[in-house]
């Protein structure tokens, strides 16, 4: 999509050679002289003069580990995450040449045209990371390795369907499981699942990982539709009793005779006033607590969202990575 990855053979580091031997005879042949030197002098030494040899000697030693170190042509500074550029194999740190190919796609050395960045080796598995150049106007590789394991993989799919709901025309959903195909509100039952769904989905959706604070009050809003509508159907069985119970006293002696309600009149009978899973009190108060810290979410359109993943996850019947692993988006 951005950016190409792929696995293959590690490129072999290319390793500069210095002329260490001509230095070192240098080094060695001014030692020469300098000796010469004393042995023509005064014969007459002292213990000072030795000191200061040592820590000259001491020194050099420094510098010339310092010297040996690889380092990055831009910075002059040792290699951090070291890449190498494709086709010449000249290498520099991740982020200077990140920089630099935003300015001009050549190498800084030999001024090649840049095709690749080959990064993030491992040598042990044998794999690499590579972003091509040609593939893209603007160069903004991403320096993490790409994702391997199921986790790994859906966390920016998860967080990205909660960020930019409106680019996704449509969402395919798993099929509802028989047994759970009259389920229309999150039951107490159904909790241990939405615990589940929340440990994974808080950290897509807010950046953050779940905690036991955040989660209760997700619950209880989840599960407001439920004790609301235990209390409307106890009221409402209260009084259809009661109003039955009058009737009965009030026309004994004329009883007319009644049609049976059918199963499906008394089930709307029953649904009517009750609240639904997306009623306006529900979504404005988990789109409050989904959004906290966010500046860029819209707090419903993340709630309604939130709510069709959590009834389609539930009514599938599946465990969680089954679940969003089957799910798809279409933009």
């Amino acid at each position: 999509m951005g950016k190409r990855k792929r696995l293959g053979t590690i490129i072999p580091e290319t390793t500069t050679t210095c002329s260490s031997s001509s230095s070192d005879n240098s080094n060695s042949s001014n030692n020469k002289n300098s000796n010469n030197n004393s042995e023509c002098g005064t014969t007459s030494s002292n213990s000072g003069a030795s000191h200061t040899s040592k820590n000259n000697n001491i020194t050099l030693n420094k510098d010339n580990i310092h010297t040996n170190k690889p380092t990055c042509s831009i910075c002059i500074q040792p290699f951090i995450r070291r890449t190498f550029l494709q086709p010449c194999c000249h290498s520099f740190c991740f982020t200077c040449i990140r920089q630099w190919i935003n300015i001009v796609p050549n190498c800084p050395l030999c001024k090649e045209a840049i095709d690749s960045l080959v990064y993030n080796m491992d040598e042990t598995n044998n794999t690499f990371q590579e972003y091509v150049l040609h593939d893209h106007d603007h160069h903004h590789p991403s320096p993490d390795p790409p994702p391997t394991t199921l986790k790994d993989r859906i966390l920016p799919l998860r967080r990205q369907m909660y960020h930019h709901t409106p680019s996704f025309r449509q969402v395919i959903y798993p099929p509802v499981a028989h047994r759970f195909a009259r389920v229309h509100y999150i039951l107490p039952e159904h909790i241990p699942k939405v615990s589940t769904f929340l440990a994974r989905e808080i950290p897509a959706i807010m950046s953050k990982t779940s905690d036991s604070y955040t989660e209760q009050h997700i619950k209880a809003i989840l599960l407001t539709p439920y004790e609301t509508n235990k209390q409307r159907i106890k009221s409402s069985t209260s009084t259809s009793s009661s109003t039955n119970a009058n009737k009965s006293k009030a026309f004994s002696f004329s009883p007319s005779p009644s049609r049976p309600s059918t199963p499906t009149q008394k089930s709307d009978t029953q649904s009517q006033g009750m609240m639904s899973m997306y009623d306006p009190t529900i979504i404005q108060e988990l789109g409050e607590w989904l959004t906290i810290g966010a500046k860029d979410l819209n707090a419903e359109t993340v709630a309604r969202r939130f709510l069709d993943e959590i009834m389609a996850f539930i009514k599938s019947g599946m465990d969680y990575w089954t679940f969003v692993d089957t799910v798809k988006y279409e933009e």
